[in-house]
């Protein structure tokens, strides 16, 4: 099993760093890809933070799918799992479901990471980016996984 700390704070960094892109001004000169770069911060402190909750419940996992390692936590703690799902959907205004938005941004750290590629940019054509999914699902995750570690 991994060290359970190193991956909230290393989750914690990239969560930091993709919600940069939600204060105005914070880049003088902005690339194009700044909000996909944040968005796939975003993604990257979900996985992270969803891979050190299975961690701390003695399951070890691999890959980058969001919606795979979800439902395997979700899995090992239905409760905790729907508990963050409703608060998630509670923060937001869509008329999406919860496992809607995963299925969707489930691939994000994947596909756009890899943007200047011609298949990923067919890929993502018709996978339009929810950031404040992402956002709000990577900020309750953060919360639960701090009650853990204090």
């Amino acid at each position: 099993m991994f060290d359970s700390k190193e991956m909230f704070d290393l989750g914690f960094a990239f969560l930091n760093t993709g919600e940069i892109n939600y204060h105005e001004g914070a880049f003088k000169h902005r690339s194009d890809y700044q909000n996909v770069a944040g968005v796939v911060n975003l993604a990257f402190a979900c996985e992270l933070f969803i891979k050190c909750l299975l961690n701390m419940a003695a399951v070890e996992v691999h890959g980058h799918k969001l919606e795979d390692l979800w439902l395997e936590y979700k899995n090992v703690c239905g409760e905790e799992a729907i508990e963050i799902e409703s608060t998630v959907m509670n923060r937001l205004s869509t008329d999406f479901t919860f496992g809607e938005l995963l299925h969707n941004d489930s691939n994000v750290f994947y596909n756009y990471r890899y943007l200047y590629e011609p298949e990923r940019l067919a890929e993502i054509r018709d996978n339009p980016l929810r950031p404040q999914f992402l956002r709000v699902f990577a900020f309750e995750l953060y919360r639960s996984l701090h009650k853990k570690m204090t």
